[in-house]
């Protein structure tokens, strides 16, 4: 949106636009000379009074002295995590960005249509690696307001095989939210969301690593089984976890993880079945769930949803 500013007014009138909407801080804009001399050109011509600049000066000193840094400039680096990361900054944070969202147009009154009653919607969030709670807030507010949400995430790397999975997401629900967080470039006035990467390459030579992998947890595989083991085999007694944190190395997603459980838990497995998760269960879930089988001791593994 930045980026669609600046480009139909230019830098220097965007600024002024933006001051002249309420604007009192105007951090980084794209060119920091053409918004100075287009502030003071306004301020010339009458376009920004006196008083109007007066009222933003009050406004920010007045901010900093109830923050106490008039009397205290600056602050232990070592105290950030524990006085910003409180529940209650949290929770702060949390209510200036509900309060922030501006509804520019709804066209046909389709998003007060889906909000006149519960409805089943499918989120899909874009952000970086640094964000991994992307649209995790606003899936919760939604179900706590009774809507059905199916959430699936993507980052800049995604590749192909996410991207189809977002669009079948998408298939899946009768209305979809889109919610991006993405880090705007000092100095750059605009931002962008990657097209999706198809990089057949990539996927082939991937494809061949993992078909040789297999084909060694094969031949391990026979060797257990031809191994007798009390009542049975080795592979009878056995359970082994086969898979990855990444289901699509390309795009480092770990979206639709496959998992395979090779052996008989001494019993308690049965094999020969392809199970396929409908409700994106977490991956410490599936590990507690895993402990309770084996009749291990209990443990909770953050941030597992069930023991």
């Amino acid at each position: 949106m930045m980026g669609a500013i600046v480009a139909k007014y230019g830098a220097g009138e965007a600024t002024v636009r933006a001051f002249l909407a309420g604007s009192d801080l105007l951090l980084i804009p794209a060119d920091a000379d053409s918004a100075v001399l287009a502030m003071t050109a306004a301020v010339a011509a009458g376009r920004i009074t006196p008083q109007r600049l007066a009222q933003s000066v009050r406004r920010v000193l007045e901010i900093k002295r109830r923050l106490g840094l008039l009397e205290r400039r600056t602050v232990p680096l070592d105290s950030i995590p524990h006085v910003v990361g409180s529940r209650r900054f949290q929770d702060a944070a949390n209510d200036v960005a509900v309060r922030s969202l501006t509804l520019v147009r709804d066209v046909g009154g389709r998003l007060h249509a889906v909000r006149a009653r519960p409805a089943r919607l499918a989120l899909i969030a874009y952000a970086d690696e640094l964000n991994s709670s992307v649209g995790q807030y606003l899936a919760e507010l939604l179900r706590q307001g009774g809507d059905t949400v199916e959430y699936f995430r993507l980052w800049p790397m995604s590749g192909a095989l996410s991207y189809d999975s977002a669009r079948a997401t998408i298939a899946r629900a009768p209305a979809t939210v889109f919610v991006a967080n993405v880090r705007p470039i000092s100095f750059k006035g605009n931002i962008a969301l990657p097209d999706s990467l198809n990089v057949p390459e990539l996927i082939l030579k991937m494809s061949k690593i993992n078909t040789y992998h297999t084909q060694l947890l094969a031949g391990y595989m026979t060797k257990l089984r031809a191994t007798p083991d009390g009542d049975g085999s080795l592979l009878d007694h056995m359970t082994i976890l086969y898979g990855s944190g990444i289901s699509n190395s390309t795009g480092h997603s770990g979206d639709n993880l496959p998992l395979m459980l090779l052996g008989g838990g001494g019993g308690t497995l049965k094999g020969g079945r392809h199970i396929r998760l409908q409700r994106n269960p977490q991956t410490p879930t599936f590990w507690s769930r895993s402990w309770t089988r084996w009749a291990c001791r209990s443990i909770k593994w953050a941030p597992a949803t069930e023991n």
